[in-house]
């Protein structure tokens, strides 16, 4: 999925689960109402208010992906870089580094060394 956004919630509609085009389907996975109850509500709303109703329902068929394509075009952009493995010498001079880094860590030294940072002294 894209997460350019990720604090807005992805809005689609969802074909594969849906009756007549899966705007309802997609909506109701969205909001966690159940879409047997979403859709009865829109269609008494069709009914009572067909002017505005049945047009906001095209533009949303219209303007909303279909989350079969959407899930496959994401799947389309995902290349996977092959996994290198370190050879033996890596390894142990990762080890040596890692063993290092953890001596320094829980030293006191580098607790005085990020104080003198943050005030500025270093």
């Amino acid at each position: 999925m894209n997460m350019d956004r990720p604090y807005l919630p992805l809005v689609y509609r969802d074909s594969s689960t849906g009756w007549v085009t899966g705007v309802c389907a997609g909506l109701s996975e969205i909001t966690g109402v159940r879409p047997v109850l979403l859709r009865a509500s829109t269609l008494l709303s069709a009914y009572m208010f067909p002017l505005v109703v049945v047009p906001a329902y095209l533009i949303a068929f219209a303007l909303l992906r279909d989350r079969a394509r959407m899930e496959s075009s994401d799947l389309d952009d995902v290349t996977l870089a092959p996994v290198q493995v370190p050879s033996a010498d890596e390894h142990d001079l990762l080890q040596q580094r890692l063993a290092h880094i953890e001596a320094e860590v829980t030293s006191g030294d580098a607790e005085l060394r990020r104080r003198f940072r943050d005030a500025g002294l270093a």
